[in-house]
């Protein structure tokens, strides 16, 4: 049953949490990115989870038509960046996290320390931190990102990653040979 595997999912992250492991050492991995246990699905499931009891600024993503994973954003998610992007330097499959929002009026919320600079833009921009390296999103480059608590078998190919969750389901029998 779907809410059964995509609970037992993050029960198993909970437990390697309460073990020590940090939630970015954990990466879950589903062969199809819909259905009940597609990467969307368990991607939402695990954000509401986390966000659960915690208030957080809520950063919509616009729907292009093109990428249409119907994610809301919020700080400290997990996320993943979709295709190359030279002029930010940053490539398909890197890993970030959202560490503020800028709003159109010019504040900032933040979980990190953003330069002083930012806040001139009038544009309401996601921050997202690269390795260190803090990006500018604009709403028209949401599309880019998703949510990366979750990714396709796809999208980890070459990766290493301290602890993987592997969901195993019939919705998945046409991809297991």
């Amino acid at each position: 049953h779907r809410n059964e595997i995509v609970a037992s999912i993050y029960k198993e992250v909970c437990r390697l949490i309460s073990l020590g492991e940090k939630l970015g050492d954990i990466q879950i991995i589903a062969p199809i990115n819909n259905g009940e246990q597609g990467v969307i699905n368990i991607n939402q499931f695990i954000q509401a989870q986390l966000l659960e009891g915690n208030i957080r600024r809520e950063f919509e993503m616009i729907d292009t038509g093109f990428y249409n994973h119907n994610y809301k954003f919020y700080t400290g998610d997990k996320v993943i960046q979709l295709v190359n992007n030279t002029s930010k330097s940053i490539v398909n499959g890197d890993i970030g996290y959202i560490v503020g929002v800028l709003s159109a009026e010019g504040q900032l919320d933040s979980v990190s320390g953003i330069d002083e600079e930012f806040e001139l833009l009038e544009v309401e921009q996601l921050i997202v931190n690269f390795d260190g390296r803090d990006v500018l999103y604009r709403k028209e480059d949401l599309q880019e990102l998703a949510l990366a608590y979750c990714f396709t078998v796809h999208k980890s190919q070459g990766s290493e990653f301290p602890n993987v969750i592997l969901p195993i389901s019939r919705n998945y029998l046409m991809l297991m040979n």
